[in-house]
């Protein structure tokens, strides 16, 4: 082949790349870059849905199809597979697509088709603020959730640095920059902040059970004792534990342990009948477990 005939073909092939669609594997590429990993697509017309599970496709305005050809409306990415090739998405095939966000938002991922429902995770940009009930401004910082059932779970952050974990509009939890951490506030109404290290805006629960032989467990935390009992040995693993231990007999009834009080150690302590010997709590140092109250 001579010189100009060589030259002639390249330029007819640079002009076909600069103005072609690009096909691998298939004589009919259906958008700018287009794969058919099975060779199986037909040479025109659209591939069936099987011949399209083994193609890869790139659009002239940049969109990815993976294991399609035809890309929603608004969709950025399409993915259309097994569950086993896209984790936590529980139907046969899913839409991923990015979608621009408004002055407030910064971007939103979407998921379709999760079992069943929408799915979307909005990240906010810092700039988006809002009142809370009682006047405090926020910002919402980090992500909005929606399963399709109206349920929202947010982060916000206040200008003053406390962060709040909040379910359709409902404050679950909230944490200081100091540490202390809130629970059960209602409805965005009254004293957001914790003052203490923990603070509990409702009612509290403990685990609560009989007991008429062996030892008190680590998830225990009333223990309704009607025979001798032993409490585990005060230690490093089970430091600052609280108990409480009452008589729930007509008798008398020992609990063993290494017991402190006013300066003194002892290893047991009777529960009687009476008024502010029925009952004790204690609390672990460490060494030994101090009583620090009786009822």
């Amino acid at each position: 082949m001579n010189t100009k005939k060589t030259a002639k073909l390249f330029l007819i092939f640079i002009s076909g790349l600069a103005t072609a669609q690009i096909g691998i594997n298939t004589p009919n590429p259906l958008d700018t870059f287009h794969v058919d990993g099975g060779k199986d697509n037909p040479s025109s017309g659209i591939p069936t849905t099987d011949q399209q599970s083994n193609d890869f496709i790139v659009t002239k305005t940049g969109k990815v199809g993976i294991g399609t050809t035809t890309i929603g409306s608004g969709h950025m990415l399409e993915i259309v597979g097994p569950t086993n090739q896209i984790p936590n998405i529980q139907e046969a095939s899913a839409d991923i697509y990015m979608i621009p966000g408004s002055l407030q938002e910064k971007s939103t991922l979407r998921v379709a088709n999760f079992q069943g429902k929408e799915t979307q995770v909005t990240t906010f940009d810092g700039s988006y603020t809002g009142t809370r009930g009682d006047g405090i401004p926020y910002a919402n910082l980090g992500v909005y959730f929606s399963n399709g059932d109206n349920i929202s779970h947010e982060l916000r952050s206040t200008i003053g640095g406390s962060h709040y974990f909040v379910i359709n509009s409902r404050t679950i939890t909230t944490m200081t920059a100091s540490g202390n951490v809130g629970m059960g506030i209602v409805n965005n109404v009254g004293n957001l902040a914790p003052v203490s290290t923990l603070d509990v805006k409702g009612s509290v629960g403990g685990n609560i059970r009989a007991l008429s032989s062996g030892t008190v467990a680590d998830n225990d935390f009333t223990l309704l004792v009607q025979g001798s009992v032993s409490l585990p040995a005060a230690s490093s693993a089970n430091i600052r534990r609280i108990y409480y231990l009452i008589n729930d007999t007509s008798a008398s009834q020992t609990v063993s342990g290494n017991f402190r009080l006013n300066g003194n150690i002892f290893n047991s302590y009777t529960l009687n009948n009476s008024d502010g010997g029925r009952g004790i709590s204690v609390q672990s140092d460490g060494n030994n477990w101090i009583i620090i109250s009786k009822f």
